[in-house]
């Protein structure tokens, strides 16, 4: 396959209207006696301010593909490209440069640290960017007020609800003004009362102009994105609008 220059795309769109560019994506698993493969050949670009999707079932290739946007693990082979630079061949520490400064990841468990009360939490990449104290924590705490947790600043994690827990932990996220926000399961662990405020606030961001891709199982989540990518057997098998996927499969499934 040939490939495009970094420079533009195949849609015609210019390199830096795209977030996540990626060409013939693979990631094969060798567990010595038998050879896995994940992902194989995608291509995927991802528009700046984008609202996407990733679903699909168990072993689908959705959370590798999200490991590897995320530079949270590196590809057997292809190319891929976050706010133009090319990251698929880069060292753990060149993967955590670009981890710290261009992806804010939200996960299904929160990951917050229960030891620090929440201002702390919510400074923490600012701490590995060596910004000043005096900085992050005004960032900080005007993130949590965005949040609607600015009364809650000093409180541990385990003083809060599982919603405000992911609120704290989508502050976190916002703290460095990442290119891309990365959900793995932001309403996994969340009731459906709570998971239509996280939604909330997730679609708010999106209007704000924040490019966000979400892996979620739940098919009320996905119908809410512009963009559905749906994966199967490690290739990606239907894309669509949100609106299309809860046309097409009510279910949440790709029906054969």
């Amino acid at each position: 396959m040939q490939q495009a220059s970094p420079n533009t795309v195949a849609s015609g769109q210019p390199a830096d209207s795209i977030v996540v560019r990626a060409r013939d994506l693979t990631k094969i698993y060798d567990t010595g006696a038998v050879s896995v493969h994940a992902l194989k050949a995608v291509d995927l670009d991802i528009q700046t301010g984008e609202f996407c999707a990733v679903v699909g079932p168990s072993g689908s290739g959705k959370s590798t593909l999200m490991h590897l946007i995320g530079c949270l693990d590196s590809p057997t082979s292809g190319q891929y490209w976050i706010d133009g630079t090319e990251v698929a061949t880069l060292d753990d520490d060149a993967l955590s440069a670009i981890r710290n400064h261009h992806i804010g990841f939200i996960f299904q468990s929160f990951n917050l640290i229960a030891q620090l009360d929440l201002v702390a939490n919510v400074e923490l990449p600012l701490i590995y960017a060596n910004q000043h104290k005096n900085q992050r924590r005004h960032l900080a705490l005007s993130l949590l007020e965005k949040v609607g947790l600015a009364d809650r600043s000093h409180h541990r994690p385990n003083q809060l609800s599982g919603g405000q827990m992911q609120r704290v932990a989508i502050a976190r996220a916002l703290v460095n003004d990442p290119s891309l926000i990365l959900a793995d399961e932001p309403t996994g662990n969340l009731d459906s009362k709570t998971s239509t405020e996280i939604m909330e606030l997730l679609t708010n961001l999106h209007a704000e102009g924040k490019t966000l891709v979400i892996v979620t199982h739940d098919p009320r989540v996905a119908g809410q994105a512009e963009r559905v990518i749906h994966m199967g057997d490690g290739v990606i098998q239907w894309e669509g609008t949100g609106r299309e996927y809860s046309q097409a499969f009510p279910a949440g499934v790709l029906l054969d």
